[in-house]
């Protein structure tokens, strides 16, 4: 007792010096003397300290976290002080190693939860480690068999502790000059495996532990003959699968591809950071091509970290042509993200990447000696800028006009580099693509000199020149520069061309505008448009009379007559021309296809021109979109209806549902242009979310397209998320009765027909998984308030409606179709029920990994906002839960059971869901109604009953139900699709359903006669003979099948008695 009390008094009197920052070495020396006779109680009492636990602290006004964290220096050097003292540790002492073993036991075991905290404890921890335990085989063993069953605990903080302490043993120094094989290989065993666990804060940072751990052995790769590097690579290599020829360990590739595709973004992130270090290691395409995908991912920080891997993996090997494609292709289209961040970082890497690289080229050009050669690596910019195409071209212009806005080019430099590029035939291409971006600048910057340079390319230019039209756009804008004798010969060769018809449909455009440009101070507009006019006349002349023997031809007058069209040109011939050749017959023959595409793109530009033409026109569009069936001449009609709603809204917006419906059309290109074309006309404000917009948009989500069906997420849950954010939410109960093909004229459904309704819709059970993929990923876009909001839509919009017998239920259930209201409520009851609706971890009610905050372990470390915004919605949803939810729930229940209906077992599965979740909210309310909170308990008895005998019969094999064939797969319930996804997933799917019986215990009621309780006994469904009307509507409500053809057969009547007695023997038997 004296030692006790004298321990006590020493360490109080040690932490309340390290509080006044006072010396404390007396203390240190009487816990020294104590030890040799009392270890434990002297490391027992100095534990607190090196937990960083704050209570061992005196109290006071001043800054404790300075203070703990002085008084946990002191008492880690104390410790390591004891542990190491000559007479107790001795090289042989195994008590000693053990004792050390113990201490650093408890420090897992005592590991706080704060992140500052864990970082100190877990440094001391390795510190002691390799003091005094490393050096000996033995206690080096015990201690990380102990630390790989700790990474196994049920609680998160223990998992994630085990997870850091290993990764900072490994990246030790000490441990790097003298690795062991044995050990290394039990923690990177014990990395793999968190990096699969179930929390997303332990398999994120077992992902960060793996890259640093890889990270590392590429650093020390350098160093020759680096025992460490050797001992990771020997561990890779092992995994590796021996057929093939590169190192790339397939264990850990499977595991980051796999983890690339988690729902949580930052595991996401922590994968695409280890695969860059991997990859750079040893390249493997597959795996870029997989990170390319992930440059269109939801969330911002993936696409900028899958930016950053591609352009750090293409600088280190800038030569290798498949990684520039995929680079191209991967970062160019981020230009356009709707994200600010990423906008700006995708031009800083296009900077870095092709910008920087092509003025180093010129300069190293234009500075080398005659035996200078450039390195291949700066050459192979000009590799990669040949492999743009004109989708990409645009891309990279696109960053040109950012750099040039943010003052990160230097115009004249530029310039002056492009007008020396373009006389190189490998510079040429990316010149004047710089030079046609840059146009509106050109007439500030450029010389008489550079004038006669770009006249001259014009000149001796090729016939097929890919240029053509960047060089025209490039000669309109320094137009009024161009000496006049120049400017001449380059308009009289343009007027030839024109007259001719020798230039292409995108080049005709262009040369019109040059033209203009160029005569604008000479000649008067009306010679040379005169002069084109009659040019086209004469060609259309004799093509009446002829018919069509030149469709190239043809197709370039129509262009031609478009682009030459004005408001003052109200010539009814000629726009009767145009109007001939847009009929399927022209002078009783068939007109081709590619004609009359043009001629409604030449209408276009006329009704461009003309807001009456427009409007006589309008009709012709829309019939023509709904009932050609040619791709190029409704894509054409697209665009033209997107210009025109543009320039007049209100012409155009009365027909946007027919323009939408094209979504429903077979071909894939005609329903990427409805997308597209849709999605610019809503950012820019044009149109509205109005009517079924949105259901066409969320039928390309589960497009059989999968890149098609990608880009529709992408711009649902980006750019148009961000200009409507409740879009989701107050179109979810909408959603549910279109998919399910099931009509409410209290909505906008009303507005669309029948027809439509069908094409949209996902009914059926086979179909549930389509619609199930639409609502998580209208889920998955939500925040905690619009999650909270949601709860209360359904439960008014679709539940309190059944409570109140507004929607109406079969009293038959064999009456139930597929389009049916029990499978709207279905599906409404299974989205309360997800887990994807539920709030984000630390806002709910919730226990174990969703109740683990760890946000400050992330990139955004949370504050006192985000706290106190979880906070306030996890008491919306309680408050909400217990005034709007409950009530109608019971009131459901009435229904379901007045109809016997099959939904009841949703219905059993959601209050179930609802005592797992909101336990003590649920119970207070069923205690004001005892009798109802029996039933309510007796049903859930029951339903877990049924769902543990299927779920034993489909783990166990020896019941066919095991067995789930194609035909049986494709008429299962909803319900069972999900339970049994679950029970894959989750192999212990039994503990919520302990929770809720526990729950339901109403032991401190009044309890029933013994002789009553035994009348009353829970016995198992198998063994109830019931009514035969009964018998069927419980075999409806159970089976995990849609009902698929149903025999009839003769009702046989038992006798109770009788069948008692049979069963009686058979049990004898």
């Amino acid at each position: 007792d004296a030692v006790a009390a004298t321990l006590d008094a020493v360490v109080s009197i040690a932490a309340l010096m390290a509080v006044q920052v006072a010396p404390a070495d007396q203390c240190r020396h009487v816990l020294k003397a104590l030890y040799p006779q009392h270890a434990h109680q002297v490391l027992g009492r100095l534990m607190p300290s090196l937990a960083v636990q704050s209570k061992s602290l005196p109290r006071g006004s001043w800054d404790s976290q300075q203070h703990m964290t002085a008084f946990h220096a002191w008492s880690l050097e104390t410790t390591d002080q004891l542990l190491g003292s000559a007479d107790h540790h001795e090289a042989g002492d195994e008590e000693g190693t053990l004792l050390v073993v113990c201490v650093l036991q408890q420090l897992c075991i005592r590991s706080p939860d704060k992140t500052d905290d864990r970082k100190q404890v877990a440094a001391a921890l390795v510190a002691l480690f390799y003091h005094h335990v490393h050096p000996h085989a033995a206690a080096t063993s015990t201690f990380l068999t102990f630390l790989d069953s700790f990474s196994r605990s049920d609680k998160v903080a223990c998992r994630q502790f085990a997870v850091e302490v290993t990764t900072q043993l490994i990246l030790n120094d000490q441990w790097t000059t003298t690795p062991d094989h044995h050990s290394f290989r039990l923690m990177y065993a014990l990395l793999l495996q968190r990096a699969s666990d179930r929390s997303v804060w332990v398999r994120n940072k077992a992902l960060v532990g793996l890259t640093a751990v890889l990270a590392r052995s590429a650093a020390l790769q350098q160093t020759p003959s680096s025992p460490w590097s050797h001992a990771v690579v020997a561990e890779l290599t092992k995994t590796t699968n021996p057929r093939d020829d590169d190192a790339v360990p397939s264990q850990l590739s499977r595991l980051l591809q796999n983890r690339l595709q988690d729902d949580k973004k930052m595991v996401r992130k922590s994968a695409l950071q280890a695969l860059e270090v991997l990859l750079v290691m040893e390249p493997d395409m597959a795996m870029v091509a997989e990170i390319q995908l992930k440059c269109t991912d939801s969330s911002i920080v993936v696409r900028k970290q899958a930016m950053q891997v591609l352009t750090t993996l293409l600088s280190k090997d800038p030569t290798n042509r498949d990684l520039q494609s995929i680079w191209n292709w991967g970062v160019l289209p981020l230009v356009n993200d709707p994200e600010p961040t990423v906008q700006t970082s995708c031009v800083d890497f296009v900077h870095a990447t092709l910008c920087q690289r092509l003025w180093e080229w010129h300069d190293r050009r234009r500075r080398r000696q005659d035996n200078d050669t450039i390195p291949p690596s700066l050459a192979a910019v000009l590799d990669q800028f040949a492999q743009l195409d004109r989708m990409l071209v645009n891309f990279f212009q696109v960053a040109i006009r950012h750099l040039v806005k943010r003052g990160k080019l230097d115009v004249c430099d530029v310039v002056r580099h492009c007008i020396q590029g373009i006389k190189l035939p490998q510079a040429e291409s990316s010149s004047w693509v710089m030079l046609d971006e840059l146009h509106a600048h050109l007439l500030e910057h450029v010389t008489a000199a550079d004038c006669r340079v770009l006249t001259n390319m014009w000149n001796d230019k090729l016939p097929e020149n890919d240029h053509t039209l960047r060089m025209l756009r490039v000669l309109s804008s320094i137009a009024p520069r161009v000496a006049a004798m120049d400017a001449s010969a380059i308009a009289t060769g343009l007027q030839q061309s024109l007259h001719a018809f020798s230039f292409p449909m995108n080049v005709i455009p262009g040369a019109i505008l040059a033209l203009r440009q160029l005569n604008s101070h000479s000649q008067p507009r009306s010679l040379w448009v005169v002069d084109l006019w009659s040019a086209c006349d004469t060609v259309m002349n004799d093509v009446v009379g002829q018919g069509i023997t030149d469709v190239t031809r043809l197709q370039r007058v129509l262009c031609t007559m478009g682009d030459l069209w004005s408001d003052m040109d109200q010539y009814t011939q000629r726009l009767q021309h145009i109007h001939r050749f847009l009929l399927p017959s022209f002078n009783h023959e068939t007109t081709p296809a590619a004609v009359r595409a043009v001629a409604f793109l030449a209408l276009g530009k006329v009704s461009l021109a003309s807001q009456a033409i427009a409007k006589d026109s309008m009709t012709m569009f829309i019939r023509e979109l709904q009932t050609s069936d040619n791709v190029a001449i409704r894509s054409n009609i697209l665009l033209i209806l997107g210009d025109l709603c543009m320039q007049y809204t209100s012409m155009v917006e009365v027909y946007v549902p027919t323009i939408a419906a094209c979504v429903l059309n077979p071909d894939v290109l005609l329903r990427r242009n409805v997308l597209l074309m849709l999605t610019q006309l809503i950012l820019q404000g044009y149109i509205k979310w109005k009517d079924a917009l949105v259901h066409y948009f969320l039928h390309l989500v589960v497009d059989d397209n999968v890149e098609l069906a990608h880009l529709a997420r992408h711009v649902l849950s980006g750019a148009l998320l961000q200009k409507t954010p409740n879009l989701f939410t107050t179109k979810f109960v909408e959603t549910i009765f279109v998919l399910n093909n099931a009509m409410d004229p209290s909505t906008s459904v009303a507005a669309l027909s029948d027809a439509d309704v069908h094409a949209l819709s996902c009914s059926g059970a086979d179909r549930f998984p389509r619609r199930w993929d639409v609502y998580q990923f209208m889920l998955s876009t939500m925040t905690d308030f619009q999650k909270v909001d949601l709860t209360g839509k359904l439960t008014r919009g679709i539940l309190e409606e059944v409570s109140e017998q507004k929607l109406h239920l079969h009293a038959n259930p064999t009456d139930i179709r597929d389009n049916s209201v029990e499978r709207v409520v279905q599906d409404a009851l299974l989205v309360l029920s997800s887990s994807e609706i539920k709030l984000s971890p630390g806002g709910g009610s919730g226990d174990g990994d969703d109740n683990y905050n760890q946000m400050d372990d992330m990139d955004a470390p949370s504050s006192s906002m985000k706290d106190a915004t979880r906070n306030l919605a996890s008491k919306l949803a309680k408050k909400n839960l217990v005034v709007n939810v409950i009530p109608v729930v019971i009131g459901v229940k009435h229904q379901l059971e007045a109809k016997r209906s099959p939904v009841m077992r949703y219905l059993l599965h959601y209050i179930q869901d609802l005592m797992t979740s909101f336990k003590d909210e649920v119970t207070d309310v069923l205690n004001m109604d005892p009798q109802l909170a029996k039933e309510i308990a007796f049903d859930l008895k029951q339903y877990k009953a049924q769902k543990l005998a299927k779920s034993r019969a489909s783990f166990g094999g020896t019941s066919s139900m095991g067995v789930t064939t194609p035909l049986l797969k494709k008429h299962m319930t909803p319900l069972t699709r999900i339970l049994r996804e679950r029970r894959s997933s989750f192999q212990d799917c039994g503990s919520d359903d302990e929770s809720v019986m526990k729950t339901l215990d109403f032991s401190t009621r009044e309890v029933p006669p013994p002789s009553a309780a035994r009348g009353r006994s829970f016995a198992p469904l198998v063994e109830v003979v019931p009514d035969e009307e009964e018998k069927e509507a419980e075999v409806s409500s159970d089976s995990d099948f849609e009902v698929i053809e149903k025999p009839t057969k003769l009702a046989i009547t038992k006798h109770p008695k009788r069948a008692k007695t049979r069963a009686k023997h058979k049990r004898g038997a």
